[in-house]
């Protein structure tokens, strides 16, 4: 297993499984990460604060990370069947 980063957002946003499954997909393939989860919010299970990369390729940049957390805030603003596909 590769080192592990626990990448935390500004702010929490709503995700359901879909949307949380678009963005783990996301950040395996943006960071070529080993793995990524979600980090739901102790509080509230229904938010995702930030994600959890193993053995990410290359460097946590600002720019990784923000567009990490760009796509999160795209993903809690689509609502309906299909949310967190990216194509529907």
């Amino acid at each position: 297993m590769g080192e592990v980063f626990e990448l935390p957002f500004r702010a929490a946003y709503p995700l359901g499984e879909a949307a949380e499954l678009a963005l783990e997909d996301y950040a395996r393939a943006l960071g070529g990460c080993e793995d990524a989860r979600a980090l739901r919010a102790d509080d509230d299970p229904g938010m995702v604060r930030g994600l959890r990369l193993v053995g990410l390729r290359g460097t946590l940049t600002p720019g990784l990370m923000s567009d990490l957390e760009d796509f999160a805030r795209d993903m809690a603003q689509r609502r309906g069947a299909g949310a967190g596909l990216g194509w529907t």
